[in-house]
C-alpha cells in the first residue's frame, strides 16, 4: 500500500513538473524556435515585401562576408569588449579595495554615489557625455583650452570617438561592479589576511595570493555577462558618434540596424544577424569551455 501511494505521488509531482516546464517551453518555442527557424530559411532566399522570394543559396551570405565593413565592425567590436572588460576588470577592483577600507558614513555615501551610473539608462549616459566631450562648448575641451592646449575632437576624430565611446562604457559600468567586488571582498575570511600578516606577507602578496584566487568567480562572472554584453554593443556607439567618424565606432549591431532601415529586401540584414548569432556561440562556448577547465582543474 505505501509502494502504491509512493509512486501515485511520484507520477503526480512528475505531471506537475511537466506542466510547470509547459509554458516556459512553449513562450521558447513560439518566440525563439520558431522566429530563428524561419530566419534561417528566409536567408537563403531573395525576397522583399514587394515580389516572391526567389532561392539564392549561400548568395546572402557571401555578399554579408565580401563586405569590409561589416567584417571591420567585427574587429572593432571585439576591441571595444576587450578594452573595455580589460579597464573594467582592474578599476572596479582597485576601487573595490580602496572601499574596503573605508568606514561609516563615508562609505555609505561612496557607495550611492557610485551605484548611480547604473540606474541611468544609455541614451542618457550617451548625451550626458556627448555634451562632456562636444568640441565646443564640451567640459573637457573647456579645461584643455584653459591649460593652454589644443582642443581634440573627441567625437569627430577615429581614435578620440573611440576612446570616448570606450570611456563611457566604462563609467556606466563602474558603480555595479565596483559594489560586486566590494561585496566578494567582504566575503573573504579576515583570519586569511591575519595569518598572512604574521607570516610576514606584504599587502601586494595578500592581493596577489589570496584575494584574487578567491574572488574569480566573481571576476568570471563579469567577464561572461560584459562579453556576451559588448559583443551586441549599441545604443553608445549609436547615440554618442553614430559609427563614425570613418566606421570607428561601427558595431555589427549598429551596422545591421541601418541596412535594416535603408535596404527593403533584407537581403543583408537577416544573414548578417545570423552570422552575428553563430559568432556569439562561438565566443560563447569557447568563454563556458574554459570556465569548465577551470572548474577540473579545481576539482
Amino acid at each position: 500500500m505505501a509502494a502504491h501511494l509512493k509512486k501515485k505521488y511520484r507520477l503526480r509531482d512528475l505531471l506537475f513538473s511537466y506542466l510547470g516546464l509547459l509554458v516556459p517551453f512553449c513562450v521558447v518555442t513560439v518566440f525563439v524556435v520558431v522566429p530563428l527557424v524561419y530566419s534561417v530559411v528566409t536567408s537563403f532566399y531573395e525576397w522583399s515585401y514587394y515580389v516572391d522570394p526567389v532561392f539564392v543559396g549561400f548568395d546572402n551570405y557571401a555578399l554579408v562576408l565580401k563586405d569590409e565593413i561589416f567584417l571591420r565592425s567585427i574587429w572593432t567590436v571585439v576591441k571595444f569588449t576587450l578594452i573595455i572588460l580589460s579597464l573594467v576588470l582592474v578599476t572596479t577592483f582597485t576601487f573595490a579595495l580602496l572601499l574596503r577600507s573605508l568606514h561609516g558614513r563615508f562609505l555609505n555615501w561612496a557607495k550611492i554615489i557610485i551605484y548611480l551610473p547604473t540606474v541611468m539608462s544609455g541614451v542618457v549616459v550617451s548625451l550626458l557625455f556627448s555634451y562632456i566631450f562636444a568640441y565646443d562648448g564640451g567640459i573637457i575641451n573647456a579645461a584643455l583650452t584653459a591649460l593652454g592646449l589644443g582642443k581634440v575632437g573627441w567625437l569627430i576624430e577615429p581614435g578620440p570617438a573611440f576612446a570616448s565611446v570606450v570611456i563611457t562604457a566604462v563609467w556606466m559600468a563602474f558603480g555595479f561592479n565596483a559594489l560586486l567586488l566590494l561585496s566578494g571582498l567582504y566575503d573573504i575570511p579576515s583570519a586569511y589576511y591575519e595569518s598572512a600578516q604574521l607570516d610576514g606577507a606584504s599587502f601586494l602578496k595578500q592581493t596577489v595570493f589570496i584575494t584574487i584566487p578567491l574572488m574569480r568567480n566573481l571576476f568570471m562572472y563579469i567577464l561572461v555577462t560584459g562579453s556576451v554584453g559588448y559583443l551586441q554593443f549599441f545604443d553608445l556607439p549609436y547615440m554618442m558618434t553614430g559609427g563614425g567618424p570613418m566606421y570607428a565606432t561601427t558595431t555589427p549591431v549598429l551596422m545591421i540596424y541601418r541596412r535594416f532601415l535603408s535596404d527593403p529586401t533584407q537581403n543583408y540584414t537577416v544573414p548578417a544577424s545570423l552570422l552575428l548569432f553563430v559568432f556569439l556561440c562561438i565566443i560563447s562556448s569557447f568563454i563556458f569551455r574554459f570556465l569548465n577547465s577551470e572548474k577540473s582543474t579545481d576539482d
